[in-house]
């Protein structure tokens, strides 16, 4: 997917057999804003996960 634009993007995204992968989908816009967002969601999620 490389240099192409988010909104060319969306639709492999979408697609994907990754929950998390599609959520990405989800938003209109990929902003370093969106990133930093995205980024907080997995730590979180990484520390549910391998703090058992």
């Amino acid at each position: 997917m490389g240099n192409k634009s988010f909104a060319e993007k969306i639709e492999v995204f979408k697609a994907s057999g990754f929950e998390l992968t599609r959520k990405i989908s989800e938003k209109s816009e990929w902003t370093p804003d969106s990133i930093r967002l995205r980024q907080s969601v997995l730590a979180e999620l990484e520390a549910k996960t391998w703090s058992r």
